[in-house]
């Protein structure tokens, strides 16, 4: 059974209540049976709070309606719409759709000569009768609706032919998805598995992964001569960088920046100015700027290991392998440019 009725019995019930907190009597529906409970009834606001918004709205429903209505009337012209004026009876096809004595093989329409039957209506009204509002519709409302889907879906089944841009953009589309499921499976998921070739890809390339000289370093920059002579003295009285920073930056916490950690030869400026040298201290002035850094240990260039620079060498094998793959599409697939018409294009 196609239910195609609105459920009149529950609205009845529900707006027969009076009182927050009432409940109904046993309602009986094709679903089952039903209770309900009101809670608060919401009443409508005054006119004049929502006469603008009925304006717009009905403004943009009329621009809205007038629109669809032409496209649709275009669709019915294009795809050579063909309806079966018996079934336009609303309660021939309702009969049709419930009664007992069904017509399967009845032809509601005809689109590009291609009968569309009324089984067709049936299956429709069951896959979506579960969206909102769907139970106040007649059989008619289920028809029309019926028959704009399957002339939108049918326009949509042509759209790459209708129109060029469109059909441009969905080859980019396809071709774009195509290149991307290939490079995924060709190159970025078989440098991850390929650990052979990347430890042959790593060792052949030793001399790329490389650490300049590196120094463990403390950093101390002072705003002038004399917050870092008190800086110097603090620490030979081993007093620590928190506690030494917590004084001198009581009246401005800039009086005094505190950085630790390993550099590399040419990255860190002040660093770059100190005597490279284990456990010795150097003073550098960059205009007002003091500073004092103190090299703990300086460690001397070497090769990277794998381990270090793994994330980095499988970002390299990546490039490396579709380098490797677009020089054999080339030779597998030669490409001849037109030089002349190139530069005809470029003006």
């Amino acid at each position: 059974m196609i239910k195609i009725r609105r459920l009149k019995a529950l609205e009845d019930a529900a707006f027969a209540l009076k009182s927050p907190g009432e409940i109904s009597v046993p309602v009986k529906t094709n679903y089952g049976w039903h209770i309900i409970k009101l809670i608060r009834k919401v009443p409508l606001p005054p006119f004049e709070q929502v006469k603008n918004i009925f304006k717009n709205r009905v403004a943009a429903d009329e621009r809205s309606a007038l629109g669809h209505h032409l496209f649709i009337s275009r669709l019915k012209n294009v795809y050579n719409l063909k309806e079966n004026p018996h079934y336009k009876n609303s309660e021939i096809l309702n009969e049709q759709l419930n009664g007992s004595d069904k017509n399967l093989n009845g032809v509601l329409f005809t689109l590009n000569n291609e009968k569309i039957l009324i089984p067709e209506l049936g299956y429709y009204i069951r896959n979506h009768q579960s969206a909102v509002g769907a139970f106040d519709k007649s059989v008619t409302d289920w028809y029309r609706d019926f028959l704009y889907s399957k002339l939108i879906g049918l326009e949509n089944s042509h759209l790459e032919k209708l129109y060029p841009d469109f059909k441009f953009l969905m080859n980019e589309y396809r071709n774009g998805i195509l290149l991307f499921n290939y490079s995924e499976r060709k190159i970025w998921d078989y440098s991850q598995t390929d650990t052979i070739g990347l430890k042959r890809f790593f060792e052949s390339r030793s001399e790329v992964y490389r650490w300049k000289e590196r120094a463990k370093a403390s950093i101390y920059v002072a705003g002038s001569a004399e917050l870092l002579a008190e800086t110097k003295k603090m620490l030979r009285e081993n007093n620590s960088g928190e506690l030494i920073m917590q004084k001198l930056n009581e009246s401005n916490p800039l009086n005094l920046i505190i950085n630790q950690g390993v550099y590399e030869r040419g990255e860190h400026m002040f660093v770059d100015r100190a005597v490279w040298k284990n456990n010795t201290d150097t003073e550098v002035i960059l205009g007002n700027v003091h500073v004092l850094v103190q090299m703990h240990e300086v460690t001397p260039a070497r090769s990277k290991t794998f381990d270090e620079v793994r994330g980095l060498v499988i970002t390299d094998y990546q490039d490396f392998l579709e380098q490797e793959w677009v020089k054999e599409l080339k030779q597998k697939y030669p490409v001849t440019i037109n030089r002349k018409e190139l530069k005809r294009l470029v003006r």
